[in-house]
């Protein structure tokens, strides 16, 4: 896969499931679990969706989140039926290794 098989939306659920207080996982962490995909993949597409206005970080991109505009495209698409990202999550909001 490629930067373009994680679209904005996923990258906006990634920044919200990181910027839970004790989450642990950050963004990238995140993405790179859910998608499979190396560290660089994911880092570029959170760029991307940061240089778009979707996501806001402070000092570092591995804690962003969602700015207005990345959660009404996040609402729209959970609204529109499309699974945003795969997986299965413990109360504390982290991707449980579906292999164990």
């Amino acid at each position: 896969m490629a930067t373009k098989h994680i679209n904005d939306a996923m990258v906006v659920q990634a920044a919200l499931v990181s910027s839970f207080r004790g989450s642990g996982t950050s963004a990238i962490e995140y993405l790179e679990y859910v998608t499979e995909e190396s560290h660089k993949v994911c880092l570029r597409a959170v760029e991307r969706a940061c240089s778009r206005g979707l996501i806001d970080y402070g000092v570092s991109l591995r804690r962003p989140w969602p700015t207005p505009e990345g959660l009404s495209l996040f609402i729209r698409s959970a609204r529109s039926g499309y699974q945003l990202v795969r997986g299965v999550y413990d109360a504390g909001n982290k991707p449980l290794d579906p292999r164990k």
